[in-house]
C-alpha cells in the first residue's frame, strides 16, 4: 500500500519490502543462469633456482679506492690487475650460486680451468638450464658484500681463512671447508679461486674511465676472471677486485688457470622442475669428471640435444 500526496509518490515500508524482496530474487535468477567465473590465479613467485642466494637490487661501491694499490697492479705490458671503483648499478635482483661450480659443500674443486673460448661456449648453452655466466659487476657485488670489502670476511687479509696453501701447495681443499671465507650475502669461497665472468657495460666504462684502452693479449675481449684467489705472488690484487684473464692457447684450445673456478648466476623466476632435473644431471655428470673444459662442451651439447635453448 502507498500514500499519494504533493504529486509525489511515497512508499511505505511494507512496499519498499516487497520491491527489494522481489528485485532480489530476478537478481538470483539472472544469476543462476550466467556462467560462474573463475577465482584470479595467484601470479606465480619468482624464486631462485636450488642452491642459489638471492642479491637485492641497489646501488653498490665496488673495486680498489685506493689509488695507489690500483697504480701498483699494472703489470709491465699495461694490462690492469685490479679493479678502480666504481658505483654499481643493479637494476633487479639476481640470484648467484652460494658455492662455486659444483655448487654443493663437501664437493671437489674441478681439475682444471676455463678460457676465453671454453666460457663463451658454457655461456651461450646455460639458458637452456635458466642460467648464465655472471657479470663482472655482479661477482664484485656479491664477494664485497654491499660493503666493499677487499676480502669476502673484511679489508685485511687473513691467512688461512680463504687460502691455506697459497694456491701453490696442491689443489684446495673440498667447497665450503673453510666457513669464515664466506662474504657478508652468505656466499661462499670466494677467494679460494676467483671466477670467470662477462664484462657488463659498467665493469668496461670504470675500466677504461681508469686506464684507457689497454691491451687484452691475456683474454678476449667479452670474459675476464674477477676475484681474489689463493695465490699472493700474481700481479693481481689477491683480493675481491683482482682482474685477469687467459687467452686462447694456439696448442691448447681448452688449457686456461686451474686455479680459476666458476659460478654462474639466474634472474628469479617461478619454479621449472624439468629445467632443474636437466641442470642436475649435468652437474653431476661433471662433478664426476671433475673438468669445468667438460662442463662446456658437455652442456652446449645436451642443449642442442633437447631444443632447448633460452628459458620457456
Amino acid at each position: 500500500m502507498s500514500v499519494v500526496g504533493a504529486g509525489r509518490r511515497v512508499e511505505t515500508g511494507a512496499a519498499r519490502s516487497a520491491a527489494a524482496f522481489a528485485a532480489g530474487m530476478a537478481s538470483l535468477a539472472l544469476a543462476s543462469c550466467a556462467p560462474a567465473r573463475e577465482p584470479p590465479r595467484a601470479r606465480p613467485v619468482a624464486v631462485c633456482p636450488p642452491g642459489m642466494v638471492r642479491i637485492p637490487a641497489g646501488i653498490y661501491p665496488v673495486g680498489e679506492g685506493d689509488d695507489d694499490r690500483v697504480g701498483g697492479r699494472v703489470a709491465d705490458d699495461g694490462f690492469p690487475g685490479i679493479v678502480p671503483l666504481y658505483q654499481a648499478v643493479v637494476s633487479d635482483d639476481f640470484c648467484i650460486d652460494r658455492y662455486p661450480f659444483p655448487g654443493v659443500a663437501g664437493l671437489l674443486w674441478p681439475d682444471d680451468g676455463l678460457n676465453h673460448a671454453s666460457t663463451q661456449v658454457l655461456d651461450a648453452a646455460l639458458p637452456a638450464f635458466g642460467r648464465r655466466v655472471c657479470t663482472a659487476t655482479e661477482l664484485l657485488v656479491a664477494s664485497t658484500g654491499g660493503e666493499n670489502l677487499r676480502q669476502p670476511y673484511g679489508d685485511e687479509h687473513v691467512p688461512h681463512v680463504c687460502d691455506p696453501f697459497d694456491g701453490d701447495e696442491g689443489p684446495p681443499d673440498v667447497l665450503g671447508a673453510y666457513p669464515e671465507c664466506v662474504s657478508p650475502f652468505a656466499v661462499h669461497d670466494f677467494a679460494v679461486r676467483s671466477a670467470w665472468a662477462w664484462q657488463d657495460g659498467q665493469f668496461e666504462a670504470a675500466m677504461l674511465a681508469r686506464f684507457g684502452p689497454y691491451d687484452y693479449d691475456a683474454g678476449g675481449d667479452e670474459y675476464v676472471v674477477i676475484g681474489g684467489t689463493a695465490r699472493l705472488n700474481t700481479f693481481y690484487d689477491p683480493t675481491n677486485f683482482g682482474f685477469h684473464s687467459h687467452f686462447n692457447h694456439d696448442g691448447c684450445p681448452g688449457c686456461g688457470g686451474s686455479d680459476d673456478g666458476l659460478r654462474v648466476c639466474a634472474d628469479p623466476a617461478p619454479p621449472y622442475p624439468a629445467r632443474e632435473a636437466r641442470w642436475g644431471d649435468l652437474v653431476r655428470d661433471a662433478d664426476r669428471r671433475g673438468s669445468l673444459l667438460w662442463l662446456a662442451q658437455e652442456a652446449a651439447f645436451r642443449a642442442l640435444r633437447s631444443g632447448h635453448h633460452a628459458d620457456p
